[in-house]
């Protein structure tokens, strides 16, 4: 007797891991790229980061993110869950992750915010780097991609940041310095601030088109006697004023339907 057997053999297929990675209040006009630092495999609610296929990583980033012993590429578990915490890395981590960038590849092409939201689409699992242009040191954001759309905040704040300079009898710009009743004193006030700004986080972006800067004037003992000038990016601005003796606002002169109304 012969007996003839007949079957269906099932191969397990491994599903391509991919999905998004939106800023949800990526700023108007910035310019944002985003480098995969590890890749990551999901199964279930675990998720296991690897170097990559050549098992290496790049300058101290392995510090912060070693491997497993006796493996190749296995990114330590406990390890990978501290350095991928973005309220965790430390300034060291950061500082070599910023090494790094210098010579990274892009993982997606650059995106350009609009004033709502930007997003990178297609990329493999993984732990990424987020790098801005707004700001001088701009800060950089990192995320896990483990789903098939992660939602990350740009860390960059859109306040200006403001210094103030007296000049000294040498004619150097101080923090402080020395004056008689009577004396004129001549000082400067540089403002860093972005284009754009949010009222509120995710809030639609408006145009900045005039800046209001307050001074109390040594507690209201020094008075203004004149605006020598006023440049942004170099450039002069000549529409400005002052409102009593401690305020300065600055028109942005290129910006649309001047005014404050819509700051």
């Amino acid at each position: 007797m012969t007996l003839a057997l007949c079957g269906t053999a099932f191969a397990a297929v491994q599903t391509t891991q991919t999905g998004t990675i939106t800023i949800s209040n990526a700023a108007k006009g910035i310019t944002y790229n985003i480098y995969k630092l590890l890749d990551a495999t999901v199964d279930g609610s675990a998720i296991a980061y690897t170097y990559g296929t050549d098992g290496v990583l790049p300058g101290t980033l392995a510090t912060y993110f070693p491997h497993i012993e006796g493996t190749v590429n296995n990114v330590d578990a406990a390890a990978a869950a501290k350095a991928t915490d973005p309220n965790q890395l430390s300034d060291n981590a950061i500082a070599a992750i910023n090494t790094w960038l210098a010579t990274a590849t892009l993982a997606a092409e650059a995106q350009q915010g609009n004033g709502t939201a930007v997003s990178f689409t297609g990329l493999g699992y993984g732990y990424y780097v987020i790098t801005s242009t707004q700001g001088t040191t701009p800060k950089i954001t990192v995320a896990t991609l483990n789903a098939a759309t992660v939602t990350v905040v740009d860390k960059n704040d859109t306040e200006p940041t403001i210094e103030k300079k007296v000049k000294n009898a040498a004619g150097e710009w101080v923090e402080f310095t020395d004056a008689n009743i009577g004396q004129k004193v001549q000082y400067k006030i540089t403002a860093a601030t972005a284009n754009w700004h949010s009222p509120v986080a995710g809030g639609a972006q408006k145009q900045v088109k005039e800046y209001v800067i307050g001074d109390d004037l040594a507690n209201s003992k020094l008075e203004i006697v004149s605006i020598d000038s006023v440049k942004v990016a170099n450039s002069d601005i000549t529409k400005y004023s002052t409102t009593g003796t401690t305020l300065f606002p600055v028109i942005v002169t290129w910006a649309e339907n001047k005014g404050t109304t819509e700051l």
